[in-house]
């Protein structure tokens, strides 16, 4: 379910409901960029930490996925709620850096950044 400003409401009562019944939460974050120093295979989990906090403090999340994961006998069903949560213009003027390649790719894929 896309979540955007308009269904805001009706979708966060639906995703709680569903909530409650999941055994598996899967989270997906999309960022403005993502970018940084490489991760190594080698990396402790301080080293990863560190290097994934840095994508994180330089890009903006603007769309959060979550899928809930709803046991029906041994069948699965999966619920998604695509929350959009670009910042808006608060009158701060906020800054946001852009990666073009992130941003080119979230569009091949579909993403519509007009929600």
């Amino acid at each position: 379910m896309e979540v955007v400003k308009d269904n805001f409401e009706e979708a966060l009562q639906l995703f709680q409901e569903n909530l409650y019944q999941s055994e598996i939460v899967a989270l997906d974050l999309e960022f403005t960029g993502i970018h940084g120093k490489p991760e190594q295979f080698n990396d402790n989990m301080t080293e990863r930490y560190s290097k994934v906090r840095r994508v994180a403090m330089n890009y903006e999340i603007i769309q959060v996925g979550l899928c809930l994961f709803v046991r029906k006998g041994d069948i699965w069903e999966t619920r998604p709620f695509n929350f959009y949560v670009f910042p808006e213009d608060s009158g701060a003027n906020p800054r946001v850096t852009l990666e073009v390649s992130a941003i080119s790719f979230l569009k091949e894929h579909n993403m519509d950044f007009n929600k």
